[in-house]
């Protein structure tokens, strides 16, 4: 009950995240990173397992912290003072941190989908236990 609390309010923090990128002259990418997010977050909430999915987004988010990581020694404070654009540095350092909270998010729900699936006899057994742990 209390991962579901916390994965409720992941979706409304991911749904803010995608709120605020309509402003961004790159919106959909960052729309498409988040919402993904939002959804997965969504799903957990439900109880609907995916874990193939999130196995499949965190390798995504751990691809845009690579690709942005060149961002990291430009991390301040500053970068996060304000909502608006300041300038193309601070906006890649809030893209990175943003894509790291995404990639540490999906890791805790992949663990959580995978610490709560006993082992199943066969293949079909093994999907109703994976769709009843999320429950």
């Amino acid at each position: 009950m209390l991962f579901r609390s916390f994965a409720f309010l992941m979706t409304l923090l991911m749904l803010y995240a995608v709120l605020v990128q309509f402003n961004d002259p790159d919106s959909y990418f960052w729309i498409g990173l988040y919402g993904a997010s939002v959804l997965a977050s969504a799903f957990c909430v439900a109880g609907v397992a995916i874990q193939p999915l999130l196995w499949l987004l965190l390798g995504v988010y751990l691809a845009a912290v690579v690709w942005l990581s060149p961002a990291f020694p430009n991390t301040s404070l500053e970068a996060f003072a304000a909502v608006g654009m300041k300038g193309a540095t601070e906006e890649m350092v809030r893209e990175l941190w943003g894509m790291v909270i995404c990639a540490l998010w999906t890791t805790a729900m992949i663990y959580r989908g995978r610490r709560r699936r006993p082992r199943a006899r066969d293949e079909d057994e093994a999907n109703l236990v994976l769709e009843e742990s999320w429950r």
